[in-house]
C-alpha cells in the first residue's frame, strides 16, 4: 500500500510550507527551553535581563511560526472538514508559548 502524500516527490507547496513553519516553531520551542534551563541554573545567567527578553523573544517568534504554519494548514480546501486532536494540539501549544513568551516579559520587567 503507498501513501502518495508522504513522498517527497508529491507533497504539495501548501504542505511544505506548513511543515516549514512548525518545523521552525519546534526548533525555538527547543533554543527557548534551553536558554530557560541556562538562566534558572547559571548564576551568571541570572542577573542579566536581556536573556529574559531574548528567551520571551524566542517565545514570541514560536508561536507567530506556529500560528503561520495552523493558519497556512486550516486553510486547506477538503481538510478543514477533518481536523483531528493534533491540530488542535498544535493551537494549544502556540498559545502556552505565546503565554509563556508575556510571563517571561513580565517577569523581566518586575525584576528590573
Amino acid at each position: 500500500m503507498r501513501y502518495p502524500v508522504y513522498e517527497m516527490v508529491h507533497i504539495k507547496g501548501w504542505l511544505r510550507a506548513t511543515q516549514f513553519f512548525e518545523t521552525v516553531g519546534l526548533i525555538l520551542i527547543g533554543a527557548a527551553g534551553i536558554l530557560l534551563i541556562l538562566t534558572i541554573l547559571v548564576q551568571m545567567f541570572r542577573d542579566k535581563k536581556i536573556f529574559s527578553i531574548l528567551n520571551a523573544i524566542l517565545c514570541f517568534a514560536a508561536a507567530g511560526c506556529i500560528f503561520v504554519g495552523v493558519i497556512i494548514y486550516g486553510t486547506q480546501d477538503g481538510i478543514s472538514t477533518y481536523l483531528s486532536w493534533a491540530f488542535g494540539l498544535c493551537i494549544v501549544g502556540g498559545i502556552l508559548v505565546g503565554v509563556a513568551g508575556v510571563l517571561l516579559i513580565v517577569s523581566a520587567v518586575a525584576r528590573g
